[in-house]
């Protein structure tokens, strides 16, 4: 048996001998730890004095599959300082475990972008929204003061 490691590539038997016209059955199995296209080349040597022989081989490695219970989420009608609840519930559709995790909103990059948010809180009568501010991990977040308003 040869083991591939971190190749993910498992041979059986790895070597042997075949008589003239006949064949050898040999067992592959790949296994891929990360989503995607594994690919690998096996090499054979042939003696005595054979060419080698090239196998390309291929496995698609599919991931966690996630479904939201709903495409889009409307929270309806709301008075201007109250909060509004919507409920939502992601599916795993996959025969593997899923870790999830909310990524933040993209902060907007451009100067217009920025004093359009600042002119439509002032448009409403609120306070402008505070700068962002940018975490060691690149994270970007408000003051807490803005969640808690919002509850």
């Amino acid at each position: 048996t040869v083991e591939g490691g971190k190749l993910g590539v498992v041979v059986e038997p790895s070597d042997g001998e075949i008589e003239a016209e006949a064949d050898a059955k040999i067992r592959l199995a790949m296994r891929g730890d990360v989503p995607g296209t594994l690919r690998r080349t096996l090499r054979f040597d042939v003696s005595p004095h054979g060419r080698e022989l090239r196998l390309p081989v291929a496995l698609q490695v599919l991931g966690p599959h996630l479904v939201a219970s709903s495409a889009r989420v409307d929270f309806g009608l709301c008075p201007l300082g109250e909060a509004a609840t919507a409920p939502l519930t992601l599916t795993n559709e996959s025969d593997t475990e899923a870790a999830w995790m909310l990524l933040p909103a993209a902060t907007p990059k451009t100067k217009e972008a920025q004093d359009a948010v600042r002119a439509q809180a002032e448009a409403l009568g609120r306070e402008t929204p505070p700068a962002p501010t940018v975490d060691e991990l690149g994270w970007a977040w408000s003051s807490s003061s803005d969640l808690d308003s919002a509850s």
